[in-house]
């Protein structure tokens, strides 16, 4: 019995030692090294869809209403908390915590508020034949083009509306 508690203390003691880790930091971190050869000013909205973690597909909220677009809360949350992510080159969007605590504070009880969100993002063109990806190092290369030839990124808009 002694030695069951005291390998049960030393290890609480060795597991308080252990690096704190910040799964959040570490995808970013994971992200920049991916993309660190990827000229981002030429990400023009600011927002790159292949950089974030995209829990919902953006794609298919372009603001025309479908059965296949329908938005409840928790969408709409996850679709905001995916293009927060994609911020690549210093756009600046409100943390994701600070807007679901200002739409969860807008109630009122005479007025039905809505959450709206309208956005424009890139995504790299998955059939354009000019990027490749380094094994070795994990990094995607950017293309040699001459300045007036296309990348390959596209630029696409996400647009919805839940009542809250």
């Amino acid at each position: 019995m002694k030695r069951v508690f005291l390998f049960l203390i030393v290890g609480v003691m060795m597991s308080t030692h252990l690096p704190a880790q910040n799964p959040g930091q570490e995808f970013t971190n994971k992200m920049n090294h991916i993309f660190q050869h990827v000229n981002k000013s030429k990400i023009a909205t600011g927002l790159l869809y292949d950089y974030g973690l995209q829990i919902v597909e953006p794609e298919y909220f372009n603001g025309v209403p479908m059965d296949s677009n329908f938005v409840i809360m928790e969408t709409w949350r996850m679709l905001y908390t995916g293009l927060f992510t994609s911020q690549i080159n210093g756009i600046i969007m409100t943390d994701p915590e600070t807007v679901f605590a200002q739409v969860d504070n807008a109630g009122h009880a005479t007025a039905v508020p809505l959450a709206m969100m309208h956005y424009l993002y890139n995504a790299i063109n998955q059939n354009s034949p000019h990027w490749t990806v380094n094994m070795s190092t994990e990094q995607l290369l950017e293309p040699a083009l001459s300045p007036s030839a296309s990348l390959g990124i596209n630029s696409v808009e996400v647009s919805t509306s839940v009542p809250m």
